[in-house]
């Protein structure tokens, strides 16, 4: 996972923001065609969410070979020809201001029906196109209504696009994958320390 930057969801009582961080570095043709797939389905469905888009769902890019906190942020949909120099804060500002800019005509339902969309479009998109998703993963960041702000970290952006079921088939493959990686490496352990041992009474057979 991207330890500097990852995809943020930010969820408040009456607000859900989707930020999305990208490397400079990184940013690829299939970004661009993301891009573009989503501002398709969103018209298709309602031109209306186009807007809730634009208020809601963030780009942010940044360079870390800079080794600065400079970054470019634009609306999603905006992001190839509408990116703006900026600096945030990572941890205290990005957050915060992506609560703060709510725009107050736009409800918590709208937003939720506007999550789902996007939703829907990612999963439409890998599964036509075979995408393995992107790298580096997101992070969910869930507020509740006592103002609490929790984070759940989950390993690529395919997750977002999956039911609870789905989910939850994946995290059990993960985990039957990591016991077996760990019985396997419990075993060439075990293995290699026979192989040491005998490796040692043949030695010491060999110095009487």
């Amino acid at each position: 996972m991207d330890q500097s930057l990852a995809d943020v969801l930010i969820g408040m009582p009456n607000v859900y923001h989707l930020i999305e961080f990208k490397r400079r570095a990184s940013r690829s043709q299939k970004e661009t065609d993301k891009r573009r797939f989503l501002e398709r389905y969103l018209s298709v469905h309602d031109r209306r969410f186009c807007n809730i888009s634009r208020a809601t769902h963030l780009y942010i890019e940044n360079d870390l070979r800079s080794g600065s906190l400079e970054v470019f942020c634009a609306p999603y949909l905006d992001f190839v020809t509408g990116l703006k120099k900026t600096t945030l804060d990572l941890i205290a500002n990005t957050i915060l201001d992506g609560v703060q800019v709510t725009d107050l005509r736009i409800s918590g339902k709208e937003c939720c029906d506007y999550l789902e969309l996007v939703q829907q479009a990612y999963k439409g998109m890998y599964k036509a196109s075979g995408s393995a998703g992107d790298s580096g993963g997101f992070i969910i960041v869930g507020g509740a209504s006592t103002g609490e702000i929790q984070f759940q970290a989950l390993p690529d952006i395919r997750q977002f696009a999956m039911t609870g079921r789905e989910l939850q088939r994946l995290h059990q493959d993960q985990r039957r994958d990591l016991d077996q990686k760990i019985d396997t490496s419990k075993t060439r352990s075990r293995v290699n320390e026979r192989e040491r041992s005998q490796d040692r009474t043949i030695s010491r057979g060999l110095s009487m």
